[in-house]
């Protein structure tokens, strides 16, 4: 975002092929290099080396340390490699738009200053050091020579910070999102937590340890593939692990404790308090053959819901009963509104509200033909609109912002749905009626087969979703192309076990919605009462 399109497309283009030109002499330069700045950073070790062994008794032996440490950073050598780690990381920071280009550093410019064919003296070099100094970035091969020198460190203890992929570029701007999620690839928007373990890794020397706590997602979706999985494959061995814990002094939220060996380790694994022959990235010690893939028999059956993105499209009944009563055809774009919170808290699982829903209609069509339900979306949902970034959404700002038309069309032949609310502490699924708008955190099986709903009640299914599901605090996170789409539906059945399973789903959902009924209390509180082992299992 902020980029210009066409200057970004110039200069990777370019870039491309500067790197196609550079490829054949690449690994010699590269090879090269590392000796010359292997000779370049030596002075600064043996300084940093011999200012450890300065002593810092007194306060007057601290102000030597610290004068001679200030001494030391302004090296005119370390300003030259200092510029050029600042030059590779500021163009990320730098909007590619026709005032910056100036400011831009290509492929083969980078090139010329790496090998000395050109003085780091130009308005692109002074960008960057102001960059590096605004942001702040720290270049550890430079503020710890020593001990990178001797390839790592030993040891590191910590608790770095948690903020969730989604806030990452809210707190920290797209410009770091985008350097993250380039330097540490394959993980994309993920926990910031991830890229401290990966990093950390990189920090160590072979048979060092990192021990951190984290968030649990960490052994979950894009966090552990970007994360754990490249740790484990760059020869990191996970030797103790805690995978979920209450944290101390802050309701709901569950962290994993990890200690993780650089090399191959020998020694006893501690898996949850208990001793373990291995220790998986899910933080299990299952036996794994790889991660599960998506299955085609699986695709196009199971959507999320709409993404309806203004809260002046939900009315209530009353609301709704008024309207109709001054136009009837307003029933044509008034449906029942069904979320999560009412799928698992409902005791009849009804939808509470109602929404106004003008599906494929343009803004003309919907003005003329329901003036009321227009008016109210005009009023409380257009000024929500304008202020939201995405163009698609400003304009069609009387339409929901995802309408999920691949959803309703694979749904209108049944009469009913199967549905799960996508952040759940049990994993429950339902019947729901198809004919009404199902809400984003909702996720939609496009089918009304007892049969699957029996699958998809079972513990097998229970288990899959917890071993492959992302959490948010201690509760399940339901997402189709993870966890349905990957799930192995058995297959070849004899009609007659068929027939058995479409039985008992029936029997068993039917159950449950009438001793919900009897002891009035929904999903979530009838499975916490039914798991409850003071009650032992009954409600």
């Amino acid at each position: 975002p902020g980029d210009d399109k066409a200057l970004a497309s110039a200069f990777r283009k370019s870039n491309k092929e500067q790197r196609e030109e550079a490829a054949k002499a690449a690994k010699q330069i590269r090879l090269d290099l590392i000796q010359t700045f292997r000779q370049e950073l030596k002075p600064a070790s043996q300084n940093y080396a011999e200012l450890a062994d300065l002593p810092d008794h007194t306060p007057d032996d601290y102000a030597k340390k610290q004068a001679r440490f200030e001494e030391i950073t302004q090296r005119k050598d370390l300003w030259r490699l200092r510029t050029l780690a600042n030059l590779q990381v500021a163009q990320f920071f730098i909007p590619k738009t026709p005032e910056n280009r100036a400011f831009i550093c290509t492929e083969e410019e980078y090139r010329d200053y790496l090998t000395g064919k050109r003085h780091p003296q130009s308005q692109a070099v002074a960008r960057a050091n102001a960059l590096g100094v605004k942001e702040r970035f720290f270049h550890w091969f430079l503020d710890f020579p020593d001990i990178l020198g001797i390839g790592g460190f030993d040891c590191i203890l910590g608790n770095p910070p948690f903020i969730g992929n989604r806030a990452l570029s809210g707190r920290f701007g797209n410009h770091f999102l985008n350097w993250v999620c380039t330097e540490y690839a394959p993980a994309g928007a993920v926990d910031l937590v991830t890229y401290f373990f990966r990093r950390i890794f990189d920090l160590l020397k072979q048979g060092g340890f990192q021990a951190l706590i984290s968030t649990n997602t960490i052994a979950q979706g894009g966090a552990r593939e970007g994360g754990l999985d490249v740790i484990i494959q760059a020869g990191g061995s996970i030797v103790f692990a805690v995978r979920s814990t209450p944290w101390p002094g802050r309701d709901a939220l569950e962290v994993a404790l990890l200690s993780i060996f650089k090399g191959h380790f020998s020694g006893v694994l501690h898996l949850n308090g208990k001793i373990a022959a291995r220790i998986t990235s899910y933080l299990d010690s299952d036996d794994t053959f790889g991660h599960p893939q998506r299955l085609a028999a699986n695709g196009g059956q199971s959507f999320q819901g709409s993404v309806v993105l203004g809260r002046g499209f939900v009315i209530d009944s009353s609301t709704a009963q008024q309207m109709t009563k001054v136009n009837p055809s307003c029933t044509e774009v008034l449906f029942p509104y069904l979320n999560g919170d009412d799928l698992n808290s409902r005791v009849d699982q009804s939808p509470s509200r109602w929404i106004i829903n003008f599906g494929e209609l343009g803004l003309d069509e919907a003005r003329c033909q329901y003036p009321e339900p227009f008016n109210r979306v005009l009023k409380e949902v257009k000024p929500q609109r304008d202020l939201v970034k995405r163009r698609s959404y400003r304009e069609n700002w009387w339409q929901f912002a995802e309408r999920c038309p691949g959803l309703y069309r694979a749904i209108a032949p049944l009469k009913a749905v199967i549905v799960i609310a996508q952040v759940t502490k049990p994993v429950a699924f339902a019947f729901t009626d198809s004919r009404q708008v199902l809400d984003a955190k909702l996720v939609v099986i496009a089918s009304s087969s007892a049969k699957v709903f029996a699958f998809l009640q079972s513990n097998l299914h229970h288990y899959w979703a917890w071993k492959y599901c992302t959490t948010l605090e201690s509760r399940l996170s339901y997402t189709p192309t993870t966890i349905f789409e990957t799930f192995p539906f058995p297959a070849g059945l004899s009609s007659s076990f068929e027939s058995k399973l479409e039985q008992i789903g029936e029997h068993y959902h039917e159950h449950r919605r009438q001793l919900m009924l009897k002891v009035q209390l929904g999903l979530t509180k009838t499975y916490n009462r039914f798991h409850d082992p003071e009650i032992g299992g009954t409600p």
